[in-house]
């Protein structure tokens, strides 16, 4: 599913090529493939360097920046540029977890999110967002603006308190309203609390 979604990715962009005078796209695959499948690359795994999803994953951008490259004008630039870098993933921590166990989320039997009883939820798995279930964004939104502060400033208390229980120090450095210092429509979209 995330080579199709890149392959299409990369058909948009070319397509793009020549609508354009500036284009920037952001190639997610390796962040992606690399986040879940690194330990591929262990030296006990049983898969040879060609056989894993991350080798794929570059395989197919490179064939991307060959295929950008083919289209660009003779006199274009391209600058192609990596933001993080990668290595194995030792532990996993699941925020929602822990907003169950302070009564901020609440589970169905069956593990999905129950709405009408959680009041906050981990924007995206790995994001270090929190969203607050608010009833004027979510269709089963149990927060009302009047209550909306309130319940970001007890989320951000709550998140400075959870400790890491392998080093028993602070899981995050940095626990922030997310909303200071953004435009009003980032508000809209940005998690309430943001977490590093």
């Amino acid at each position: 599913m995330l080579f199709a979604v890149e392959s299409r990715r990369v058909k948009v962009a070319v397509k793009l090529l020549a609508e354009v005078d500036v284009l920037i796209t952001n190639f997610t695959l390796a962040d992606r493939v690399s986040h879940f499948y690194w330990q591929e690359l262990d030296d006990e795994s049983p898969f040879a360097k060609e056989e894993t999803a991350i080798f794929k994953a570059y395989q197919l951008l490179d064939k991307t920046v060959g295929s950008v490259k083919q289209k660009l004008p003779h006199d274009s630039h391209l600058l192609i540029f990596s933001k993080i870098g990668f290595g194995p993933l030792l532990e996993y921590v699941r925020i929602n977890d822990y907003l169950k166990d302070a009564a901020f989320l609440a589970y169905t039997d069956q593990g999905s999110i129950r709405w009408q009883k959680t009041v906050a939820f981990e924007a995206v798995q790995g994001s270090h967002g929190i969203n607050i279930n608010d009833n004027e964004r979510y269709e089963n939104g149990r927060v009302s603006w009047a209550d909306y502060p309130k319940i970001r400033n007890d989320l951000i208390e709550y998140v400075k308190t959870i400790v890491n229980p392998r080093t028993g120090l602070p899981l995050f450095n940095k626990v922030i309203c997310r909303q200071l210092g953004h435009t009003w429509r980032d508000r809209i979209f940005a998690p309430a609390v943001a977490m590093r």
